[in-house]
């Protein structure tokens, strides 16, 4: 984003924050953040160096998380009636770009957008992905995974899917087994048996 302050000044920053909405209840409605008859229009700028492919997402529910690791801005964009779900998502996401660059090279990029797009799909920079914590884990070390063959060295996934999947899938099981060791991490049962 080339024109931060006058798209998101610091307040709407702060207004916007997925911590704020730590504690709202799954799935209920979204709170109105800037009132429709309020809203003036902005150009969002935004450059990228090296990608050979590019995406958006926009939600007027968005919520931001941040972190960062070695540099790397890792930005979680939460629907607010999933951010219950999502306070860690942006840590998460930090953790994912680390050890997948501790194994198999630096994350060339400056930044990795995880967002809840109720589905899991990867470009350059972004991945579009679903679900709560724990469940998303594997969803996102997954998708952020494909910025190393796919995005950074540009392989043509429809060309050699397997060379892309096989690879991303091979980062997914070594990418989980380093952030949170050789236990998969699940929510408690709902029910005994």
């Amino acid at each position: 984003m080339q024109n931060p302050q006058d798209v998101l000044p610091d307040e709407l920053r702060k207004r916007l924050d997925i911590g704020n909405f730590k504690d709202k209840e799954w799935d209920s409605a979204p709170s109105t953040i800037t009132p429709h008859d309020t809203l003036v229009r902005k150009t969002w700028r935004f450059h990228a160096e090296n990608v050979h492919d590019f995406a958006f997402t926009a939600d007027p529910t968005y919520r931001i998380g941040e972190a960062t690791w070695n540099g790397v801005r890792c930005v979680a964009l939460a629907q607010e009636p999933h951010c219950s779900g999502w306070q860690n998502a942006a840590s998460y996401n930090a953790k994912s770009i680390k050890a997948h660059s501790d194994w198999f090279g630096l994350y060339g990029y400056p930044k990795m957008v995880v967002a809840d797009a109720r589905d899991g799909m990867e470009y350059p920079m972004l991945t579009l992905d679903g679900g709560s914590d724990p469940d998303y884990r594997g969803l996102f070390v997954h998708e952020i995974g494909h910025n190393w063959f796919y995005g950074m060295i540009g392989n043509n996934e429809t060309y050699r899917a397997m060379l892309d999947e096989g690879f991303t899938q091979f980062l997914t099981a070594g990418g989980l087994s380093v952030i949170d060791g050789d236990t998969m991490v699940e929510d408690t049962p709902k029910t005994s048996y």
